[in-house]
């Protein structure tokens, strides 16, 4: 009866299957759970491989099995070299021609950098606000020369209403260690005593479908043993339309496709479901994306439990920021307008080093 129903509906409750601090954990983690279908917005180049195989080794630390789909323009070692660089320590670069020092955003208060907060330990007032500071230098570098050397970036009271968040910079000297400094992921793996599984399948552009997928975790669970709590695609759209789909015109067959993509979060196992998508033309001419910025076919929307933009100008690509923010959420509020910014580092393997939420500083209390 509707009690029963209603009582067994309520108790059921569902825990985050990634664990990450900051803003953008605090954006993207509530989201991230059993049975959910989620997937990013996003531009050329702006990030989205980077952005999944971040959360799938945010999951596989957070003790989740993860089974990624690589349907991509990297091949087999590429996305071993990604995967090994974004689950390194410190300042590690992916091969010996990308190393030497960078300047790596950081978290810092605009409060400090005018010294108009009265309980900041720096002494030392910068001309201008770094972000404004961006628009006269080429590089993150060069603007780094130019702040005082005894100036420190301060963010001891994130949490006070007073604060108003921005980013600094400082110097970080990044180094090829070899394949071993690629190799992390086995000390996570001891730690989780060899029964947290993390595995990557590798597919020629345009040869991955659904069943392919559904195929391939129902192998994970009943002959290998092990059910994958996160299944990540890079990416949908370049995924092959399904065999035996008649339809002519391609928007119904996207539209098929991401259908089957719910139902995959919807089958016996139940994983979430968790992919990344390219936005239209006219996503290149705006600052954020939102939800007209969806290519194809606007369909897919409605087949996703959350959707997240990632939003990142050429200026702001040049400088290692960027921004998301959540457009549409099922049955939770949500608006593009409310951005979270991510403070990057490629070099060192960081698609987020911190992140906060955005406020203006005439918002300060």
């Amino acid at each position: 009866n509707m009690d029963d129903a209603l009582q067994e509906a309520t108790s059921v409750n569902e825990e985050p299957l990634i664990t990450m601090g900051g803003a953008f954990g605090e954006l993207v983690c509530p989201h991230i759970k059993t049975g959910k279908f989620v997937f990013f917005l996003a531009t050329a180049k702006a990030g989205k491989t980077w952005c999944l195989y971040t959360l799938a080794s945010m999951a596989y630390n957070s003790g989740r099995n993860v089974l990624i789909f690589a349907s991509g323009d990297m091949d087999k070692n590429d996305n071993s070299i990604r995967i090994g660089h974004i689950m390194s320590r410190n300042d590690t670069a992916s091969d010996p021609t990308h190393t030497g020092v960078y300047a790596y955003p950081i978290l810092d208060c605009m409060l400090n950098q005018d010294q108009s907060c009265q309980i900041s330990t720096n002494k030392v007032a910068l001309t201008d606000y770094i972000e404004k500071e961006t628009q006269k230098y080429d590089t993150p570098e060069k603007l780094l020369a130019t702040i005082p050397p005894n100036y420190a970036p301060c963010a001891n009271c994130k949490t006070c209403d007073k604060c108003v968040p921005t980013w600094g910079y400082e110097p970080h000297d990044v180094q090829y260690k070899g394949w071993q400094g690629l190799n992390t992921h086995k000390d996570i793996s001891k730690r989780r005593n060899g029964k947290v599984r993390f595995r990557i399948k590798v597919y020629p552009n345009n040869t991955l479908t659904t069943s392919e997928i559904e195929k391939q975790i129902n192998n994970c669970a009943e002959i290998e043993k092990w059910v994958p709590d996160i299944v990540i695609i890079d990416y949908a759209d370049i995924m092959a339309w399904e065999v035996g789909d008649t339809e002519r015109d391609n928007r119904h067959k996207e539209n098929t496709r991401w259908k089957n993509l719910r139902k995959l979060s919807q089958s016996k196992y139940r994983p979430c479901i968790l992919t990344v998508t390219q936005s239209n033309r006219a996503g290149y001419n705006m600052s954020s994306l939102d939800a007209t910025n969806v290519n194809e076919d606007r369909r897919k929307l409605d087949h996703a439990t959350a959707v997240f933009s990632l939003n990142q100008t050429p200026l702001e690509k040049e400088y290692r920021i960027a921004r998301t923010a959540c457009l549409l959420a099922r049955g939770k509020s949500a608006s593009s307008h409310k951005e979270v910014i991510l403070l990057q580092a490629y070099e060192s393997g960081k698609f987020v080093r911190d992140s906060f939420w955005r406020r203006k500083k005439e918002e300060k209390v």
